[in-house]
């Protein structure tokens, strides 16, 4: 009998968000010939029936050591359960991995110990904070992997000719777009959007350096909107030495979900300075509400944004000429509403979740 496992470790988070609406969309096509079973958290977005909750309380530790200890205890879990089927058609599709060392060790026990057949989505190809053990380990573990899912060809790309991984079997998957809800909010005039949890990679201080290269008598205000991850008062003062703290309003803290809609229909331009990147969501959530975009020409960004049809690009770590583009969109009101409606049709005709769900499923068949 065959048998489809997903292991997704949080629960709780945007990749929980994100592999429970694949899900969704997957199994609305294959009804219960076919049960979804996912390793995972106890608290999490997924169907109760669907949860193995072997990851217990990992999603509310925040001791990193009792992270560890959950998360060794919860993969343990998965093995024993793998290593009594021994089943040829079984598969175990990873979403997520966080301990590399441990992550080698367990997976090498998974792919030689038992009959699973192993399948990771290639969400980064390194972890954004990335050290030197994980430079070195991260092309060990792809090799357990037997097949990979990339939301884009430059994952693909990297992921074989810079970390030399021999990929057999792997399909290109594209990131859903997002339902959106409509909303009487009316954009406001010349307003800047960065979200999301502010880390460096992201590329704040790009952003800010940017936005003070602007010309003085320049409309504009910046929101920013996401948990810090990182000392923010660096930032702060960047912002006040350069004289725009004025147009800059900080919003830091958890974002919850029902509070996306209005902040996105609220905002012209959004934009993602990425410093580093593979693939990012949040690109496919600013296209799914039809907003001109700017960001940094990277990874998957650069694969699915036309420059000036569905977005605009710019050389990342360059605040001059991410000043420029700014600039460029916020005098060119016909430019800025092409971009946001070719980005929605985008996502609207090549992203849905239907496509997506659909994709997983026939790869999924191939394998097994």
């Amino acid at each position: 009998m065959t048998k489809i496992y997903h292991l997704e470790v949080n629960g709780k988070t945007n990749t929980g968000i994100y592999v429970n609406k694949v899900l969704n969309a997957a199994s609305s096509q294959t009804g219960k010939s076919e049960p979804i079973k996912v390793f995972t958290s106890r608290d999490s977005y997924y169907n109760s029936e669907w949860v193995i909750p072997v990851f217990s309380a990992y999603g509310f530790a925040s001791n990193p050591i009792l992270k560890l200890f959950y998360y060794i205890k919860g993969f343990l879990s998965v093995f024993i359960h793998l290593n009594k089927e021994q089943n040829e058609s079984t598969l175990l599709h990873i979403h997520w991995l966080k301990f590399s060392l441990f992550d080698l060790i367990i997976l090498s026990l998974i792919r030689y110990k038992t009959k699973t057949k192993l399948v990771f989505t290639v969400h980064n190809v390194l972890p954004h904070e990335n050290n030197y053990i994980d430079k070195l380990l991260y092309p060990l573990i792809y090799r357990r992997i037997d097949a990979f899912t990339f939301h884009s060809r430059s994952s693909y790309d990297r992921l074989v000719n810079e970390l030399k991984v021999d990929v057999k079997e792997y399909a290109i998957i594209p990131h859903y777009g997002y339902e959106v809800e409509e909303s009487p909010t009316v954009s406001k005039k010349n307003s800047l959007l960065f979200f999301g949890s502010i880390r460096d990679y992201k590329g704040l201080d790009i952003l800010i350096d940017a936005c003070a290269k602007l010309p003085q008598d320049s409309d504009w205000t910046l929101d920013i909107f996401g948990k810090p991850e990182m000392d923010i008062s660096v930032l702060k003062m960047k912002a006040m030495k350069q004289g725009i703290s004025d147009h800059i309003n900080w919003h830091t803290g958890w974002v919850d979900e029902d509070e996306i809609n209005e902040i996105f229909h609220s905002h012209e331009i959004v934009i993602l300075p990425y410093k580093h990147i593979d693939n990012s969501g949040l690109l496919h959530l600013a296209k799914s509400y039809g907003k001109s975009i700017i960001a940094s020409r990277l990874g998957s960004l650069s694969d699915l944004i036309e420059d000036e049809e569905n977005g605009i690009l710019f050389e990342a770590g360059n605040p001059n000429e991410l000043s420029e583009k700014i600039m460029q969109l916020l005098n060119d009101e016909k430019l800025k509403n092409k971009i946001g409606k070719n980005a929605r049709k985008l996502m609207e005709n090549e992203h849905s979740l239907e496509r997506v769900g659909q994709l997983h499923n026939q790869f999924y068949k191939k394998l097994l």
